[in-house]
């Protein structure tokens, strides 16, 4: 498999299948997180101010891929690792429904039918998932080896998430890092910028 969008989180039962709208793929802020990723790892001189070209919206799953694989060999791991642990947590869902007492033996059949239904679905969710946080992963990384004092950013949904997200990495790491996510007017543009205080 390969990273692509699904859609939201579903939810299971023996009644159907629904989505909650509230947890969105994280497919829909991969390609922001891959391309600040590609912003900030370089070779970095003291002392200067970079910036980057936005190209959001002109990436394919190809070059999301490819840019990926550039920063990370180890990719493919990810994706068949992630592939295989959803699987069995699936596998264990079914096992779980077969066990279960509470419910009848035609609940537990149509409850069984509509985890099978949305297997795929759940796998490829769990695989943009797990590539989304490599990703972030790799980001705070790069933040961290070349210390980076702040990123600052268009104000979009995309970026404010991957910010949000890098945030909370940061400081759920083994030695917290302090940050700050604020939001700025350059001109007509609003900014969302994080700030790391320390390394």
């Amino acid at each position: 498999m390969t990273v692509a969008y699904v859609g939201p989180s579903v939810l299971i039962s023996s009644r159907g299948v629904t989505f909650d709208a509230k947890k969105e793929d994280k497919f829909l802020y991969l390609f922001s997180a891959a391309e600040l990723l590609d912003a900030i790892d370089h070779t970095y001189i003291g002392g200067e101010v970079y910036s980057y070209a936005s190209a959001e919206g002109k990436w394919t799953v190809a070059v999301l891929l490819e840019k990926l694989k550039r920063h990370n060999d180890d990719i493919e791991t990810v994706i068949n690792t992630a592939e295989a642990s959803a699987d069995a947590y699936i596998d264990g869902m079914v096992k779980r429904v077969r066990a279960s007492t509470t419910v009848t033996e035609a609940e537990r059949s149509v409850y069984i039918d509509n985890i099978e239904l949305m297997r795929t679905y759940m796998i490829q969710r769990h695989i943009n998932k797990r590539v989304y946080y490599a990703v972030v992963a790799q980001v705070v990384a790069c933040l961290r080896q070349n210390r980076i004092a702040y990123i600052s950013a268009t104000m979009n949904a995309g970026c404010f998430h991957v910010l949000n997200t890098i945030q909370r990495c940061l400081h759920q790491q083994k030695r917290p890092v302090n940050s700050l996510l604020s939001f700025e007017r350059e001109g007509d543009a609003l900014m969302v910028k994080l700030s790391i205080a320390d390394f």
